[in-house]
């Protein structure tokens, strides 16, 4: 079937056939979204370039899927499992439209020669939801809670997409006033 999204009602999803005549004289913007399909996770990066990070530096991490997502945290917040030594999770930061950004913050004693995340199933919902505008479940929802992402390494994933190095003895440069 067909939802209509009206996002100057807060997102409110209507089926079509409840629409009556003469709505679309409102003045809304009224989005046709078609039900059914889920979204997929498509795309992992950093806004960060590729390069050695230090103990301190920050590393944002995105998540993009093949449409918008709207990410509930009532339950929850989600986070991506990373490769480091030792094992960290970069934690949900923000969302707009159709991407979700992670924020990894490098410690003391972490390291890394490529970083990425640990396994394809590493963006854990923790309680959360990401469904797409028709409220349809991100694809490939994995039973202990988790996301499909491509293969650690593999072409789309972070590791692919960036060569960054966690290094905790890389110097940091910091700016005084």
């Amino acid at each position: 079937g067909i939802l209509l999204v009206d996002p100057s009602s807060s997102g409110i999803v209507v089926p079509y056939a409840e629409i009556e005549r003469g709505d679309s004289d409102t003045g809304h913007a009224v989005v046709a979204v078609a039900e059914g399909l889920s979204s997929t996770a498509v795309n992992v990066t950093a806004l960060n370039g590729s390069g050695t990070y230090g103990t301190g530096e920050i590393i944002n991490i995105t998540v993009q899927f093949s449409e918008e997502v709207v990410v509930d945290r009532t339950g929850g917040a989600p986070y991506l499992e990373l490769n480091t030594t030792p094992a960290r999770n970069a934690n949900y930061f923000a969302h707009d439209l159709d991407t979700i950004t992670f924020r990894y913050l490098v410690q003391a004693g972490d390291t890394r020669a490529d970083l990425d995340y640990a396994t394809a199933t590493s963006l854990r919902l923790n309680g959360s939801t990401i469904k797409d505008l028709a409220r349809n479940p991100t694809v490939a929802t994995v039973p202990a809670g988790g996301v499909a992402l491509a293969a650690p390494g593999a072409l789309f994933s972070l590791g692919y997409n960036r060569s960054i190095v966690i290094d905790p003895a890389a110097a940091v440069d910091y700016v005084t006033a």
